[in-house]
């Protein structure tokens, strides 16, 4: 078979990964198979791209280019260049050193979102992500996957981050401070006098819509008086 070339498509496509080889990247952190990567960096000297786990709390962890991991991948000591990252991945109980994959709680279609507490995981399926506190740093509200099966110990999900959370959109959602104005930090400078659009969860409509400005890294949202939690969406 020695010089023989096969096209992609003489080649049938796997049944649980994208069709296309993974993309060949420099892992900063270990990871786990099933870990949401996002690209960080770029290596002067191999020329590829630096990937760690994202997670929603940290600005630049959570835009950008996603990936799947495909396999675990262990850092001792250096980054290891590796072809781990997956456009998607469809993930099951099997993937889980504890065998199991809780998606009881969502239906088929749902959206799972990124963690914001642990680093490439996923947020608990079937739940919409939490508001944080006026003050607080931003949690980006990031869908990266679809649940294919409701089952309390077997669900099945598919990742897709490099589609559902890539994007100019930043989500988050906060509760308001219960005065006039909130704020949310974390931003870069980059984003000062980006467009932000914000929305309150009332149960009644405001006397008046709220307004918001971003300045040296700090999002403040200017409201009538309310504590109810507000989502804000900022082109950035």
């Amino acid at each position: 078979m020695a010089g023989v070339r096969f096209d992609q498509n003489q080649i049938r496509p796997g049944v649980d990964r994208c069709r296309a080889s993974a993309t060949l990247v420099r892992v900063m952190e270990s990871v786990e198979e099933g870990d949401i990567l996002v690209a960080t960096g770029y290596h002067v000297l191999t020329g590829v791209v630096e990937v760690r786990r994202a997670v929603a709390t940290t600005l630049s962890l959570s835009r950008g280019m996603f990936f799947v991991a495909d396999y675990k991948v262990t850092i001792v000591s250096e980054p290891i260049i590796t072809a781990v990252a997956l456009e998607w991945k469809r993930i099951t109980h099997a993937t889980f050193t504890t065998g199991i994959l809780d998606t009881s709680g969502a239906a088929v279609g749902d959206a799972v979102y990124l963690s914001k507490t642990v680093a490439g995981k996923l947020a608990t399926v079937g739940t919409y992500p939490t508001a944080t506190a006026s003050g607080a740093a931003h949690a980006a509200i990031l869908v990266v996957g679809r649940v294919l099966r409701s089952h309390a110990t077997e669900g099945v999900i598919m990742l897709a981050p490099s589609t559902m959370a890539r994007g100019s959109k930043i989500v988050g959602k906060v509760t308001l401070s219960g005065g006039t104005s909130s704020t949310v930090t974390g931003f870069t400078t980059e984003l000062n006098t980006a467009a932000v659009v914000v929305t309150v969860d009332a149960s009644s409509a405001l006397s008046t819509s709220p307004t918001a400005l971003i300045d040296n890294g700090t999002l403040t949202i200017h409201h009538v008086a309310s504590s109810d939690d507000a989502t804000y969406i900022i082109t950035g």
